[in-house]
């Protein structure tokens, strides 16, 4: 019976291990989706914009977004040929990849032009460590026609699309339509959606495989007994 408790005592430690492993980080992650039809036919050139701003201001690194999974419905990214990519502070990655911004400077921009299709979502990672001295950082996502940001409802004039401050671990995401009284393009606000499903790793694949095993182990040994 000794026996079996120990093995009953590893198993339940395996399974620990198993589901800490698999849960998911304290990340704020979801979807975004832009209806991009009403930029089809305009000249442009277009962009899409990231921006990540440091609140400490101490430049300390404690903050990273990683964008992913770009689609363009019908679309292209262009892959940052010289002219084409902008980037301030940590930004780096291409659209037909990832982009990844660290606030290890005040002000960390991401921009590179694409070919606009009927539709424009990616997926957003995002970690919540709050800054002290109350200023929080802030994500922000923006659509460039020729340059400049499109106009839009963001109160504080920034003209987003999308503005995030991490000012707690699930901080509210903030969206905007393009600002009728300053543009002719009739461009609605983002629809965020939930985060995909994690996939478990390989390692906790495999602990949870040793887990059942031992299980099966643990239920012989006790009809034995």
């Amino acid at each position: 019976m000794n026996a079996i408790r120990v093995v009953t005592a590893c198993v339940l430690l395996i399974v620990a291990v198993a589901a800490s492993a698999g849960i998911a980080s304290a990340d704020s992650i979801f979807t975004v989706t832009v209806n991009t039809v009403p930029l089809m036919g305009l000249v442009g050139p277009f962009a899409v914009a990231f921006q990540l701003t440091d609140g400490s201001g101490l430049a300390d690194g404690n903050n990273t977004a990683i964008l992913s999974n770009f689609l363009f419905g019908g679309g292209s990214a262009t892959g940052c040929p010289p002219a084409a990519c902008t980037t301030t502070g940590s930004a780096s990655g291409d659209l037909t990849g990832s982009v990844k911004l660290t606030d290890t400077d005040f002000f960390n921009s991401f921009a590179e032009q694409f070919t606009v299709g009927n539709t424009l979502s990616f997926i957003v990672d995002l970690t919540t460590n709050m800054d002290a001295g109350g200023t929080p950082d802030t994500f922000a996502f923006s659509l460039f026609d020729n340059g400049s940001p499109i106009p839009t409802l963001d109160p504080l004039g920034a003209d987003t699309l999308l503005s995030v401050d991490i000012s707690s671990a699930s901080p509210t995401i903030l969206t905007f339509a393009a600002d009728p009284s300053r543009t002719t393009i009739s461009l609605a606000a983002p629809v965020i959606g939930a985060a995909p499903s994690p996939v478990p790793e390989p390692g906790t694949l495999w602990l949870m495989a040793i887990a059942l095993v031992a299980l099966v182990g643990v239920r012989r040994a006790r009809r034995q007994a």
